[in-house]
């Protein structure tokens, strides 16, 4: 059977530590193939990603980064109590990519998010000094595309 890739997420908090383990399988049970798995938290370790497309941000500084099926980029950014900030992420390939932005606090709530058909942006101060992350993907997990990202602060 051919068919267009699909993406399924799963997004939540852990209520308990320890380990969880996830399951994949077709939804009909009977189809077989390849797929690839994505996690990503804000706080904490985590994997380089394999297209580079993570690490600090530096006011004045465009990244350039590319968003796969399901991709999830993270960066981290520094931030100061009352301090206003801009992130702008833009869609740089012409495609269908809806780019998505989400900024978490250092303690790995949620403070802000958005998206937009080529481009989103969050402009705030920030609510506590410290280290921010900063989440980048397409706004439904489904398309790809290159992206540039902005901070300035």
């Amino acid at each position: 059977m051919d068919a267009e890739p699909t993406t399924a997420t799963l997004n939540g908090n852990a209520t308990v530590s320890g380990t969880y383990y996830v399951l994949i399988k077709d939804a009909s049970g009977i189809y077989t193939g390849n797929y690839s798995l994505t996690l990503t938290k804000p706080l904490g370790p985590q994997a380089a990603d394999p297209n580079g497309d993570d690490g600090e941000l530096l006011s004045g500084a465009t990244h350039i980064g590319t968003i796969t099926l399901g991709d999830i980029d993270r960066y981290t950014v520094n931030l100061t109590t009352g301090n206003p900030y801009n992130l702008v992420v833009t869609d740089t390939s012409g495609g269908n990519l809806y780019p998505y932005i989400a900024l978490y606090r250092p303690d790995g709530t949620l403070f802000a998010s958005t998206s937009g058909p080529t481009t989103a942006v969050l402009t705030n101060t920030a609510p506590v000094s410290g280290t921010f992350y900063v989440v980048i993907r397409d706004a439904s997990f489904y398309y790809t595309g290159s992206y540039s990202l902005l901070l300035t602060k």
